[in-house]
């Protein structure tokens, strides 16, 4: 059994400041700092730290860069197999894909990216069946928006290795038209509170106003609606799909085979330094522990304490505790 991810590599240009410049006004900025990111990649380290167990291996696409010789090093210092990452030669397109990040001093993030070599992360039949042809083991896939057609992929994956585990991350939702179909060919569908909603618009759209009131009302029930909805209506895999909702400070609703919709409050923590990385490593505690055999409340509970010491320390990948950390602060909290 191995983890394989495929989506964006890229690196993150961060600036930190007291608070965001209007149009037009020029401000002093606190700090500066670079780090290894994309989507694809975060959730690939957050995976390789919080699960040492399995080998992880992540697909995709680097610049001839420095960018790129600095990912690809990092990635190797966490045991990630990148034998599956291509080099392109380096023309203006080509470049590494990079993430213009601000962050408030409360911790709030705004996230611009420029997709670079990631626009070359798309597969042709035959492309895939090599990619996949490596083993006999079952391989649980994690996917993204941050590449240009994740479709292709998820819909190869479904009709030519069924018995695949597919867990589809649909962030940036807005960065790819997601077709009807898809959504029926997802085993673990992963989401934040902003990308439910939506997905019901979208999907659902005779269903949004009536959420979307139920939130402002109470918010709990509202989300669970969703997560009904999402389980029900959209995924629709004769109970066999799970979906997690993520809800930030608010904590967690998910259900999925033989567990009933539930809901898992986030961990209180002293203060927030970045959030930028919350959501990948939540996402890389679910899949690290649902792909050890624990049980889906075990893993929403990892990746819940994980996520709330990501979102101590500053940076995307760097900010992942190690597996030996979360179980400790679980020890804590107990």
């Amino acid at each position: 059994m191995c983890i394989t991810i495929i989506g964006s590599l890229n690196y993150d240009i961060v600036t930190t400041v007291k608070k965001v410049p209007q149009a037009g006004e020029t401000i002093m900025a606190t700090s500066f700092d670079t780090h290894i990111g994309g989507k694809g990649l975060n959730q690939t380290v957050a995976i390789a730290k919080l699960c040492k167990a399995l080998p992880v291996r992540i697909i995709g696409h680097v610049g001839n860069d420095s960018f790129g010789k600095e990912i690809l090093e990092a990635l190797g210092s966490y045991n990630v197999n990148t034998n599956y990452v291509k080099v392109l030669p380096g023309e203006a397109n080509e470049r590494t894909g990079t993430a213009t990040i601000i962050v408030e001093e409360g911790g709030q993030n705004r996230i611009m990216v420029t997709p670079g070599a990631n626009q070359f992360t798309k597969y042709t039949p035959t492309e895939l069946s090599q990619l996949f042809s490596i083993t006999e083991d079952i391989e649980y896939v994690v996917l993204q928006n941050e590449i240009p057609d994740p479709f292709n992929i998820i819909r190869w994956l479904h009709e030519m290795k069924p018995e695949y585990p597919i867990i589809y991350n649909p962030s940036p939702f807005n960065a790819c038209e997601v077709p009807n179909e898809i959504w029926n060919f997802i085993d673990i569908l992963i989401v934040n509170e902003i990308e439910a909603l939506q997905i019901i618009e979208k999907v659902l759209p005779h269903r949004y106003a009536e959420v979307n009131q139920k939130i402002k009302v109470d918010w709990q029930h509202g989300y669970t609606t969703i997560a009904f909805l999402l389980v029900q209506e959209v995924i629709n895999k004769d109970s066999k799909g799970t979906v997690i909702l993520t809800l930030g400070s608010r904590g967690c609703i998910y259900a999925g085979p033989g567990t009933p919709i539930s809901y898992t409050p986030a961990v209180k923590v002293g203060r927030v330094v970045d959030t930028t990385g919350a959501g990948d490593t939540f996402l890389g505690g679910v899949v690290s522990q649902l792909v050890q055999g624990v049980s889906l409340q075990e893993a929403v509970s990892f990746a819940t304490v994980a996520s709330s010491l990501a979102i101590q320390k500053e940076g995307a990948s760097s900010s992942t505790p190690a597996f030996e950390d979360v179980i400790y602060e679980q020890s804590k909290l107990r």
